[in-house]
């Protein structure tokens, strides 16, 4: 029989974090998840999972992390694993490279290798961490990211597709377009015509 592990993530709203969260409680583990705020919205995406603890911690207040590190003692008794997906964590550094995507600030990190020495790791490690805790490898996380990104970017803004291109990490738009239709099966302009006309 397994030993339920009890899993601290921070970060866990959305992306990698809340990925993370769903496959851990999958296997059975307990999930402490941590977001910036309204944590009942979370444990309601959840069905209030039995597994699953919520609390609003911001990494960067002391205060609010003794109360989180509280909550859990109460509920579950100890911490087995960290995952600092909030702060520069395991998964931080593609979260971090996409939180504020903009055309003065466009994505760098688009590759395992650039990925795993943002985390001070080799690629090989950081993939075998990767495919044991989500099934996939960073590769096709970052890939799913960027295309996440961009789809919001096509149905959110006005932005000149030269301008999503170039913020996802493309420096030529034809290769952004070939990456974008390689896996959704549509140009940028075509999603983004398709999105309106629906």
């Amino acid at each position: 029989m397994k030993t339920r592990k009890t899993w601290f993530i921070t970060g866990a709203s959305r992306g990698f974090g809340l990925e993370i969260t769903k496959a851990v409680l999958a296997t059975g583990d307990q999930v402490v998840a941590t977001v910036r705020s309204k944590a009942s919205e979370l444990a309601a995406q959840f069905d209030n999972h039995p597994n699953l603890l919520v609390v609003t911690l911001d990494v960067t207040r002391e205060e609010q992390a003794k109360e989180a590190a509280q909550a859990v003692i109460e509920r579950f008794d100890k911490i087995d694993i960290l995952l600092n997906n909030a702060g520069y964590g395991l998964l931080s550094a593609v979260e971090e490279a996409t939180a504020h995507i903009n055309i003065t600030t466009p994505i760098r990190i688009k590759t395992a290798k650039e990925f795993a020495e943002n985390l001070s790791i080799h690629p090989n490690h950081l993939n075998a961490l990767l495919k044991k805790h989500t099934g996939q490898n960073v590769s096709t996380h970052i890939r799913n990211r960027l295309l996440e990104e961009t789809k919001v970017l096509l149905v959110q803004t006005e932005w000149p597709l030269q301008d999503i291109s170039y913020s996802v990490g493309f420096a030529e738009q034809p290769n952004f377009n070939l990456f974008f239709k390689k896996n959704t099966g549509l140009t940028p302009a075509e999603f983004r015509r398709n999105y309106r006309a629906s």
